[in-house]
């Protein structure tokens, strides 16, 4: 893979600060309300614009594009933050679920990569894994 990833004030971690998630979803919303997408879109509207964003995102991994990658999920994470925002929720919320969901979560790892949890495996994959 070709790193073409773009810098940030320098090279050197000490010349720059990314902004903290909550900074940049402040933004995000803002920019969203400008363009009166919180106000116009449907939350389902924004679920398709996720997928869009998801396929480029795969794109870029196929060909091996550092900074499609970054694009894509940075791109899927500005739609997130607006889905969330038109939910009621925030990222941060979302985020902190989920892993609460996960984290004490078992299951497989396939050989295509992929995680299957404990719930999703037939009684023959839970004896193959163990954890029957």
């Amino acid at each position: 893979m070709t790193d073409t990833t773009p810098t940030f004030q320098g090279d050197d971690a000490a010349d720059w600060a990314l902004p903290t998630l909550y900074e940049t979803r402040k933004r995000v919303i803002k920019w969203a309300d400008k363009r009166q997408i919180l106000t116009h879109a449907t939350l389902l509207g924004q679920v398709d614009k996720l997928v869009e964003e998801a396929e480029e995102t795969k794109e870029a991994i196929l060909n091996a594009d550092k900074t499609g990658i970054i694009d894509g999920i940075g791109d899927s994470l500005v739609v997130l933050t607006i889905l969330a925002d038109m939910a009621d929720v925030t990222l941060e919320q979302c985020f902190d679920y989920a892993y609460n969901e996960i984290k004490d979560r078992r299951g497989v790892l396939r050989a295509d990569g992929m995680f299957i949890k404990e719930a999703d495996l037939s009684p023959e994959e839970l004896v193959a894994a163990g954890l029957a």
